[in-house]
């Protein structure tokens, strides 16, 4: 038998956006590249010894969120510690960050695929991520595919933009993203 593991990982709560439903909030102490790999240590592991007891292959997969994970300078070590240990790697990104030079960085990082956030049309996006933030995410998402990188939409559905839900998958086709998710809008505060 074989099974596929993903384990998402926060490696920062810092952002360069402030959205408007963000759980993140709030200052919290960031954990060293030290301790981010022992983290890593610890999950490889506890696959390893699982597969064993139950006699069962793995794929494990990490995907790195945050916050915003490209705020890390030590992002890319984070990614071949990850790599090294036989995780397959992703990251969720708000796009913003993306220009050509980093994409070419996560290409060359063998970051599978990179999940852009988008919360609605141009309108809705910028008034939930702050102005101006689609067009930089969509500069993202080409750019992404222009290094030759998977690039993925994932849309937090809310009263604010459950109306352009058709808009969006129209979006994610016409930049021809590698698929769109929907996730669940987490209530906090």
């Amino acid at each position: 038998m074989h099974l596929d593991f993903f384990v998402q990982l926060h490696v920062t709560q810092r952002c360069n956006l402030r959205c408007r439903h963000c759980y993140q909030a709030g200052a919290c102490e960031e954990m060293s590249a030290g301790e981010v790999f022992r983290a890593i240590d610890n999950v490889h592991g506890a696959l390893e010894g699982w597969a064993s007891d139950h006699d069962v292959e793995t794929s494990p997969s990490l995907h790195l969120t945050g916050g915003e994970p490209l705020l890390r300078q030590d992002l890319f070590d984070i990614v071949a510690y990850a790599r090294d240990k036989g995780f397959s790697v992703s990251m969720m990104s708000n796009g913003v960050l993306v220009d050509p030079a980093i994409a070419l960085r996560i290409r060359e990082a063998g970051i599978e695929d990179v999940q852009v956030s988008m919360e609605g049309l141009e309108r809705t996006h910028d008034e939930i991520r702050g102005r101006g933030s689609f067009r930089r995410a969509l500069a993202g998402i080409w750019r992404l595919k222009e290094a030759g990188v998977e690039a993925n939409i994932n849309v937090t559905v809310s009263r604010l933009n459950r109306g352009q839900v058709a808009g969006l998958i129209r979006t994610a086709a016409e930049l021809g993203a590698g698929g769109i998710a929907f996730s669940r809008l987490v209530p906090a505060g």
